[in-house]
């Protein structure tokens, strides 16, 4: 199983990214978990053996049509 932390940093909060991030997971066969972190960030902590969290993190989660609050996605394997 391969495993995956990263932060999401800028506003992206209130913006329904944790549900996106959530969305995307289950059809991807995902596991883990995304959370609110101070001040407006978010945490994303994948797991997967199907598919790679690291493609999952760095190809769909970017995705997501805020691009205009998502400032880094910074990531540890």
């Amino acid at each position: 199983m391969k495993r995956i932390i990263a932060i999401a940093k800028g506003e992206v909060q209130r913006v329904g990214y944790r549900d996106e991030v959530r969305r995307i997971a289950r059809k991807l066969n995902i596991k883990g978990y995304v959370e609110n972190i101070e001040p407006y960030d978010v945490r994303i902590v994948a797991e997967g053996e199907e598919k790679d969290p690291r493609e999952f993190i760095g190809a769909e989660i970017r995705r997501f049509p805020i691009d205009k609050t998502l400032q880094r996605l910074a990531r540890r394997f």
